[in-house]
């Protein structure tokens, strides 16, 4: 019996390893979407408001600010087409929907794992009790980072279709 326990012990200390190692990555996702996102739309507000700008400068001959004109078309072309880019990757990556779903995914384990430490208390490890709620801890988990997974191709994949205009998927 001692065998069996141990067992059961190492099973749900593996798993919930793999929770807090689940947890971690989905933080860092998370973090790292979110300041991709807002790099980018900030760098992508400047070149929308700088693009127009220098490219009435570079038609009216305004060299006020000590550009020649095609210093100031050039620089219209670069803004535009860094423009371009950046919305092409904040549409690909989708960095908030990536931000919001991984944010979502790191505390619904959190959630999980919580309800299954609460739950477990006062059972013996490897008992029916137990074992059905470790069963039902790893289908949570399991479920949860499905989901999640699924959410991150279907935006990656979507992505593409969005940006010519086809509603349909």
């Amino acid at each position: 019996m001692a065998d069996v326990q141990s067992e059961w012990s190492q099973r749900e200390q593996d798993l919930l390893r793999r929770i807090e190692e689940d947890i971690l990555r989905y933080l860092a996702y998370s973090q790292k979407s979110r300041l991709l996102g807002r790099a980018l739309s900030v760098i992508s507000l400047f070149c929308s408001v700088v693009a127009p700008v220098t490219v009435i400068s570079s038609a009216s001959n305004l060299t006020s600010i000590g550009m020649s004109n095609s210093g100031m078309a050039a620089a219209s072309v670069i803004l535009t087409v860094l423009l371009g880019l950046i919305e092409g990757l904040r549409r690909i990556f989708g960095y908030e929907q990536r931000w919001v779903s991984s944010m979502t995914s790191a505390i619904a384990l959190k959630s999980e794992r919580d309800r299954y430490l609460d739950d477990r208390i006062g059972k013996e490890i490897g008992s029916e009790e137990w074992k059905q709620a470790f069963l039902h801890l790893r289908e949570g988990v399991d479920a949860i980072v499905a989901r999640e997974t699924s959410e991150f191709f279907r935006n990656v994949l979507s992505a593409p279709k969005s940006r010519d205009g086809d509603k349909t998927q």
